[in-house]
């Protein structure tokens, strides 16, 4: 059974010519769920399988984009593993 509970996701970026990048020009990605949303904090629901006692892996993507078009990402690696 596939459930989404709720992880803060929380980034920061900035640009040398324009400051710190906020709002829209942050997005956030899942390799498991796609776009989850926008901003510096981000309230996201990410899947997990309950039925897997080995747990979950997620590969969540910060793409910043400053204000000439330019487009920087970080990834880190996520486990969550359910208590069985």
């Amino acid at each position: 059974m596939n459930w989404k509970p709720e992880h803060t996701l929380r980034g920061y970026a900035t640009s040398p010519d324009g400051g710190e990048i906020t709002g829209t020009n942050l997005r956030w990605y899942s390799d498991r769920d796609g776009f989850l949303g926008t901003g510096n904090t981000l309230n996201a629901r990410i899947t997990t399988d309950a039925n897997d006692c080995s747990g979950v892996s997620h590969t969540i993507t910060l793409q910043a984009t400053d204000s000439r078009g330019v487009v920087t990402t970080t990834t880190r690696h996520l486990s969550f593993i359910v208590v069985c």
